[in-house]
């Protein structure tokens, strides 16, 4: 509702911003003043605001009254009015209150606000609420006077509500905004000095799903409170069995205001955060909060039959039965192809459908449906959800295109209704706002189902996937409730029931002389039909309902209106009638404003009546964005035109050609001559109504930059800042005129004058810029060509414009280029009619003027530099920017490190300076904070998905900047930069947080730290701390930075569990070390330590419903392994390559262990095999095996598919019981041997055995799968199936020629990893190092089980290698549990190549065979029954006493003894030559007490969640590159989600480095290993050219102002004055 006009004052009073004197000083107009009260005219003096009037100045005293009011009184009080005005509408306090009881929760939201002018103001109350809720009380306090809303019926209120729409107001008061909030708005005008109190109540039943409850709280006071509180209150009498905070205002910033608190079946949350977390949080701003507190938790269910509760009267039964088996279902799935679904639509559908097929059940039965004009059926019957027809149906999604033709729904909702005749529900999903809403959802209401609309948005594939996890898992179906003695019930039969949802009913208990409430709950089950039944007493009840006692009887009111809102939209006739006016009478009864009543706010007397209605889903679409609505002046129209522009980008105002492109542009040769020319150009920052900023640039060096605050200008030589509220000025220099008056400046430069207005209305302070004179009509700008627009009306609201014709609308716009600020009547046109080209031709990516908002003195010398640009180049001497202080300080706690690392730095100039931040971090760590502190200003990066940064990263591309500023540097770092201009003699802390999960290798952790802070610092520390709770085993300190000459800086220290490192270097030291130089430290330090493992099970921990579980077992005996190694052996690999991976693989060659078995082979566009088959590493194996290794050179193309594949031939022809199996592939390049089937130059003599084996091919057939494929998709489908999960490969990307992600893909499919050796001197001992962590395989086959937890990391793992660890992280779900448990199934072996005294295994059933033994010896003995077989052949003597049972063999040849005797129960064998291994399961268990834990987490907070994140995010970005279509989509989800809810800057997401206004923001996004290598960004020869110029042109100055090294220090951008 427009704010009433304040009452007229004089304009001297106007000027002076004072009016009338108190009563007491003056008596009336033209009175004297009053001596004997000047006192207490003087006390009040600063609250002195009225109507002015003037005084007559004859008596001494009355002439030192008249000079107070003159001068004193306007001093005295000038500094508390300018703060006053910044807060004139104060909300000083906002609360809001939710109970919860029995899910049924009453919110309440009070709103104290106090008007602190002295003048009357018009205040507004927005909040916004659930949809899903019934508002059912509102009140005003104004003077101790109350005001209550009065809910009547829409009908009585129409009259009013009418009355309102005609006057042009927004009366309907609630309003649809997005998909699960409305908006209830009202205002009231509030007397000086006076406080206002609005009080909203709503009430809703919150619904479970997903198997959880959900109070949504939504908080937008519109600015910082100072008294702000949300307090929710949850009492439910079974015990609450979790309880989780999440939302926007649930952020890292926030997490210290969030209180949780849970005890038995009663919660408490608490949300109290300070004024200053108000301004700074994520979704915080100027403006305060603006955000969601979603608090989901849910409740115990020990009954199967449920809750039941009676009181006052009414009943409630929540009925939600678990340990129930899921019922197979039938779905048919019907999709709308039609035009409408073209584009976005339909290629979200698609993805939905591919991953709702995805979680179908084998036991389900399926179909799919499209339709447009005409229907398809995928198949004509349903088929059941198997592998092979999920395939086909998934194949025929992919195809499904949007198409023409609609249907008409005439009738439908009749046939589907009689065919489906409530056998089973359907379910209408509609998506956008075209959507005949209404229609869907009585057809779904018809027919026992719901409707849903699904909101066009980027996660619309996510909503729809949502809606289907709702319905996925039906438990039970054909489910009736009953109730003896109960009337008015609400509904009792539902077709189905699904898994984590709940019936909710309520009625009346009629029968008063029942003791006790019976309930029967009637259903089919998966196998039988079930009964469920319970009671309660109804009397004597104490204590059922703690806080009120009519709860349980709103509840029922409130379902029943919902529930026939719904009915009634599917009945008609009488029955429609009947059903609305029993739903009118109880919204009525109970005061809810529901969508058949409405809400008459009452206000104090003079001020209009408003009505609130209540929408309903489907009428209205949910609030638009904010747009400026703009007038243009028409020529001998009466009638001017408007159109709407979105308030969301800068806007080109006006300018003038001849300026060139200095106001935004990269500078150019033509910028550098035009730079001082003539020009004008005006930009501004829009708001809702107008603008925020607006930034005029005339001549090169003359700056003026208005905001709503005050206005700052500089002409180059001088600045100077104004107040809107100052006495008037008028200042003049060089065709430039700024005549300042009270909220209007008038601006005239060179031709151009402009006049701007600062208006205020509805709470709200813009800006308006009026264009009075200006060169030429239609220049460049908005303002420009819409300076005077002819136009000519034609019939049928239609207008032509620029000889088109627009349709128009007849609308109203204000007029703010006047100070009154009237409202004209106009048409409305779109904007396109007007502005000729594209939207981007008329924005702007940044403010010209921006720099004037430094303080004065920097902001004039900046500018003065900018002017001198053309004449002289820089002098900047040593440590003008000081980095006075560099910290790094890394906590280690459970492998977990979280490091911090702060650059405080000062600009020492006398002028602004750009202040670099640049550091090396581990490239296995996540970003997870960064942020700068300016002058007590903080700046946070925030995280978005990467998708969402994409703007603000295009445009920096644009540009010509480095945008991703996270980049691959080395082998282990990334480098992280970013830059911030710095005013002078000013101090700017950065500080980066990232966080990492230290792997275990070669048995020790390892910490890298690398610092290189660019020059000597005064103050310069590392602290490491960390905290082990086995102990810590050993510590050591390495790397460039622990050499001689910094050994005293390195001090460490190790008591227990704890241990410390710090690195305290002087300056001196850090100018005089090996790696240091005058740009002091530059290396890294190495933290290497490992931990006691007391326990084989590992190290178990538990904390905040999480755990993580160390694994890495000793005193294991290692397994015999078969390896072979594949190497490239193309031309690429000649040189240094070829001869570093000869002496790598003869050092690996070495090192095998004699029963270890191994095989070379070596490729190009051919394979060569050193052997056959895997050899024994004997020594003469070895010897020969190392003469093959010294001969391999480089030469040929890159068949990796055929030498893949022979490795794992010769691996699988070699099984052997109790030993590993490793694949090992080195290369180089990419596979680029061999081509298609049909073109193949090789033949199958080529191909392995294996593959043709495989495909059953004969040899002119081999197809993409013989040794010539070159695809890379193909050749890691090849390897895939062909080693078929049996043993790990591990490919070794030699270089950065190689194509990284196709090894890394093909590895992670096979279970293991790829690793890059980069090219450098010691790249054979990388190739050693990597072997190394492989080459001791102690468990194969391990599996980790965690009873009672979820979402699990990895948990299957084919080896476990010595020095290596194995860590499992997860969540617990089952909050009951005290203590929780692990288990870990294993395969290990056990060695028999010594005498052993064994059990005899069953299968030793002592039978011999009775083998022809040629050329034997028999000797048979028949008075003790022994038979003895000597044959000389083998070499062999055989013992046999069947007496005895005794069976001996003696083998000289081979060294084998075996004597066999199962009547003492023994089995001997002696083979020291094989060493006979076989293979044996081992178990480990253990368990940790999950409550009264003490002492488990040291003071650095609860690490374990993170880590959890951390470690889930790396799996799943490991495992999406072996996924595709839904998986793939969901895996990435998956990964976004975890990455914005820990804030982590992962490949997914990115970060938004926010810097002062006037700056550019800056993208900082995350490498992959994979990607190409980029050169580094060279500026262009213009800038090195222009400082050289510059230097030759004026050498004898030495300008300290802005010159071309300032503006250009990367000789690219053109930094924005």
């Amino acid at each position: 509702m427009p704010s009433k006009p304040s009452s007229v004052q004089p304009a001297l009073a106007q000027s002076q911003g004072f009016g009338s004197a108190p009563e007491g000083v003056r008596d009336r107009a033209n009175a004297r003043v009053n001596f004997s009260s000047l006192t207490k005219w003087l006390l009040l003096c600063c609250e002195w605001r009225g109507a002015g009037t003037r005084v007559q100045c004859s008596e001494g005293p009355v002439l030192f009254g008249c000079w107070l009011e003159g001068c004193w009184r306007y001093r005295l009080c000038a500094d508390r009015q300018q703060r006053l005005q910044e807060r004139d509408i104060d909300i000083y306090s906002f609360h809001i209150n939710s109970t919860v009881t029995s899910r049924y929760a009453v919110t309440v939201i009070t709103s104290r606000v106090a008007n602190r002018l002295t003048e009357s103001k018009e205040v507004q109350f927005e909040v916004k609420i659930p949809k899903n809720a019934f508002i059912s009380q509102f009140r005003m306090n104004i003077e101790g006077k109350t005001y209550d809303g009065v809910v009547k019926e829409k009908e009585e209120a129409q009259q009013q509500y009418s009355r309102a729409v005609s006057r042009g107001e927004s009366a309907g008061m609630v309003s649809s905004v997005g998909r699960t909030l409305e908006k209830f708005k009202t205002s009231v005008t509030v007397a000086a000095s006076s406080k206002v109190t609005f009080e909203l109540t709503y009430e809703e039943l919150l619904k479970r799903s997903l198997g959880r409850y959900e109070i949504l709280i939504n908080a937008q006071p519109m600015q910082p409170v100072a008294d702000f509180k949300i307090d929710v209150f949850i009492h439910e009498n079974p015990d609450i069995s979790f309880l989780e905070v999440k939302g926007g205002l649930n952020t890292n910033k926030l997490a210290n205001a969030v209180t949780t608190t849970r005890s038995g079946n009663k919660a408490w949350v608490n949300f109290y955060p300070t004024r200053d977390q108000q301004t700074k949080c994520d979704v915080c701003g100027e403006n305060g909060l603006n955000g969601d507190l979603r608090i989901m938790y849910d409740v115990d269910r020990p009954k199967p039959s449920g809750e039941l509760k009676a009181s006052g009267g009414y009943f409630v039964h929540y009925f939600a039965p678990t340990n129930i088996q899921r019922i197979p279902k039938k779905v048919v799935f019907v999709i709308d192809r039609s035009g409408s679904m073209l584009g976005r639509k339909i290629i979200q559908t698609r993805v939905a459908m591919l991953k709702i097929l995805g979680d179908l059940a084998e036991d389900d039965y399926f179909g799919l449906i499209v339709f447009d004009s005409h229907v398809e059926a995928w198949k004509p019957k349903l088929l059941k959800a198997t592998q092979r027809n999920l395939k086909q149906a998934k194949d025929f999604v992919k195809k499904i295109e949007a198409r023409g033709g609609e249907c008409d729904p005439t009738k439908i909702q009749a046939n589907v209704k009689e065919t489906i005749r409530r056998r089973f529900p359907l379910y209408c999903l509609g998506f956008g706002f075209d959507v005949n809403f209404d229609f869907l959802e009585k057809m779904a209401l018809e027919n026992n189902g719901i409707a849903r609309r699904i909101y066009e948005d980027s996660d619309a594939d996510l909503q729809l996937q949502g809606f289907y996890e709702e319905v996925a898992t039906p438990l039970l179906i054909g489910v009736q409730l009953n109730y003896t003695g109960a009337v008015n019930v609400t509904q009792t039969i539902f077709s189905h029931y699904y898994n984590g949802s709940e019936i909710v009913v309520a009625g009346q208990i009629t029968d008063n002389s029942l003791d006790a409430f019976h309930m029967e709950a009637i259903a089919i089950s998966k196998n039988s039909n079930v009964t469920y039944q319970d009671s309660v007493l109804t009397k004597g009840l104490k204590g059922d309902l703690p806080h009120n006692a009519s709860i349980i009887q709103r509840l029922w009111a409130y379902l029943t209106v919902k529930q026939l809102l719904e009915k009634e939209v599917a009945l008609n006739g009488q029955e429609k009638e009947t059903a609305r006016e029993e739903a009118l009478n109880l919204s009525l009864r109970y005061k809810f404003v529901t969508p058949l009543t409405s809400m008459v706010v009452t206000k104090p007397q003079g001020e209009d009546t408003q009505i609130a209605h209540k929408p309903k889903e489907g009428k209205a679409k949910p609030e638009k964005l904010s747009e400026v609505r703009f007038l243009v002046s028409a020529n001998a129209q009466s009638k001017p035109l408007c159109f709407d522009l979105p308030a969301t980008s800068k806007l080109r105002l006006l300018k003038d050609p001849s300026s060139g492109k200095n106001d935004e542009d990269t500078f150019t040769h033509t910028t550098l001559m035009t730079l001082c020319t003539d020009g004008f150009s005006m930009n501004g920052m829009p708001s809702s109504k107008g603008f925020k900023q607006i930034a005029v640039h005339y001549k090169s060096y003359h700056f003026l930059m208005l905001s709503t605050a005050d206005i700052h200008y500089n002409d180059g030589l001088s600045y100077r800042t104004f107040s809107w509220e100052q006495k008037p000025i008028n200042h003049k220099t060089d065709s430039v005129s700024l005549i300042l008056r009270k909220e209007k400046m008038d601006v005239t430069m060179g031709s151009v004058r402009v006049v701007f207005f600062r208006h205020k209305k509805d709470g709200e302070v813009f800006l308006w810029p009026a264009v009075q004179q200006q060169p030429k009509p239609q220049r460049p700008g908005i303002l420009g060509k819409t300076f005077s627009l002819p136009y000519v009306e034609l019939p049928g609201s239609v207008i032509r414009i620029r000889r088109q014709a627009v349709r128009a609308t007849w609308s109203t716009a204000t007029d703010y280029r006047r100070s009154s600020a009237p409202v004209l009547g106009c048409w409305l046109v779109p904007y396109q009619s007007v502005l000729p080209g594209e939207l981007s031709d008329f924005t702007v990516s940044q403010l010209p003027a921006g720099v004037v908002m430094m303080d004065g003195a920097t902001a004039g010398l900046a500018l003065m530099g900018f002017l001198l640009i053309c004449t002289a180049a820089p002098s900047v001497k040593e440590r003008d920017i000081d980095i006075y202080s560099f910290h790094i300080n890394s906590t280690v706690t459970s492998r977990y490190a979280v490091t911090v690392i702060t650059s405080r730095v000062a600009n020492r100039l006398t002028e602004s300076k750009e202040v670099h931040f640049e550091v090396k971090i581990p490239k296995n760590a996540f970003i997870s904070k960064f942020r700068m502190d300016m002058e007590g200003k903080t700046y946070d990066g925030v995280v978005k998905g990467k998708e969402e940064a994409q703007q603000q990263y295009s445009r920096a591309v644009s540009r010509g900047e480095s945008a991703g500023k996270i980049s691959s540097v080395g082998r282990t770092l990334e480098e992280f930069k970013t830059s911030v201009t710095v005013a002078a003699l000013s101090k700017v802390t950065f500080e980066l947080t990232y966080e990492e999960l230290l792997t275990r290798r070669h048995g020790k952790y390892q910490l890298l730290i690398n610092t290189q802070p660019m020059q000597p610092v005064a103050d310069f520390k590392i602290d490491v701390y960390i905290h082990e709770n086995p102990g810590i085993a050993f510590l050591e300190v390495k790397g460039g930075l622990n050499t001689n000459e910094l050994a005293n800086a390195v001090t460490t220290t190790r008591s227990g569990m704890q241990a410390w490192v710090n690195f305290y270097p002087t300056r001196e030291q850090q100018t005089t070390c090996a790696v240091c130089g005058e740009n002091g430290l530059n290396g890294d330090l190495i933290v290497m330590y490992d931990v006691d493992r007391p326990k084989p099970s590992g190290e178990l921990k538990v904390s905040g419903g999480h755990f993580v579980h160390y694994f890495a077992p000793t005193d294991v005996p290692r397994i015999p392994k078969n390896v072979v190694f594949v190497i490239d052996r193309s031309g690429s690999m000649q040189g240094r390559k070829i001869q570093q991976t000869r002496d790598a693989l003869l050092k690996i060659l070495g090192d095998l262990a004699e029963d270890d078995h191994f095989g070379l082979i070596t490729f190009d566009h051919n394979v060569e095999v050193w052997k056959p088959e895997l050899l024994q590493a004997t020594e003469g194996n070895l010897k020969t095996a190392k003469d093959f290794v010294r001969n391999i050179n480089a030469h040929g193309a890159t068949d990796i598919n055929a030498a893949v594949l022979k490795g794992v031939e010769m691996i699988n022809e070699h099984p052997r019981e109790g030993s590993a199996s490793i694949l090992i592939l080195l290369t180089d390049g990419a596979p680029n041997r061999g081509k298609q089937t049909q073109t193949c130059t090789c033949t199958c003599s080529e191909a392995s055995p294996l593959v043709a084996n495989l495909h059953q091919l004969q040899p002119e057939t081999v197809t993409q799968r013989d040794g010539c494929e070159s695809n890379p998709t193909r050749i890691q489908a090849n390897v895939k199936e062909a080693i078929a999960g049996k043993f790990p490969l591990y490919c070794l990307g030699f270089g950065f020629d190689v194509n990284f992600n196709f090894l890394e893909k093909m590895a992670l499919e096979n279970k293991g990893l790829a690793r890059r050796i980069y090219e450098d001197s010691d790249a054979d001992l990388q190739l050693q190092g990597f072997y190394e962590e492989v080459a001791t395989p102690l468990l194969t086959g391990v599996q980790l089980k965690y009873p009672g937890g979820a979402n699990l990391t990895q948990t299957i793992f084919s080896h476990y290698y010595n020095g290596s660890e194995i860590v499992v992280a997860g969540q617990i779900t089952d909050n009951s549990l005290d203590t929780f448990q692990m288990e870990v199934i294993a395969v290990s072996v056990r060695d028999y190549s010594r005498f052993r005294l064994l059990h005899i295994d069953q299968g030793w059933n002592g039978y011999m065979s009775d083998w022809p033994l040629m050329g034997s010896v028999v000797v048979y003995w028949p008075l003790v029954g022994l038979v003895v077989v000597y044959w000389p052949l083998v070499g062999s003597v055989v013992v046999y006493w069947p007496l005895m049972g005794l069976v001996v063999v003696y083998w000289p040849l081979v060294g084998l003894v075996v004597v066999y005797w199962p009547l003492m129960g023994l089995v001997v064998v002696y083979w020291p030559l094989m060493g006979l291994v076989k293979n044996t399961k081992v178990t480990y268990q253990d368990s940790v007490l999950t409550k009264d834990l003490v002492g488990f987490i040291p003071p650095h907070g609860n690490f374990i969640p993170r880590l959890w994140a951390y470690l889930t995010v790396k799996q799943l970005l490991e495992k999406e590159m072996t996924l595709n279509g839904a998986e793939k989509e969901a895996a990435r989800k998956e990964v976004l989600d975890l990455s914005l809810k820990y804030q982590f800057v992962t490949p997914l997401t990115s970060m938004v480095v926010t810097k002062p206004e006037g700056e550019e923001a800056q993208v900082a996004h995350k490498p992959k290993e994979g990607e190409e290598r980029k050169l580094k960004e060279h500026g262009p020869i213009i800038g090195k050219s222009l400082m050289a110029w510059g230097k030759k042109l004026l050498p004898s100055l030495d300008v300290r102002a802005r010159t071309l090294q300032y503006l250009f220090p990367d000789g690219r951008k053109v930094k924005s004055v």
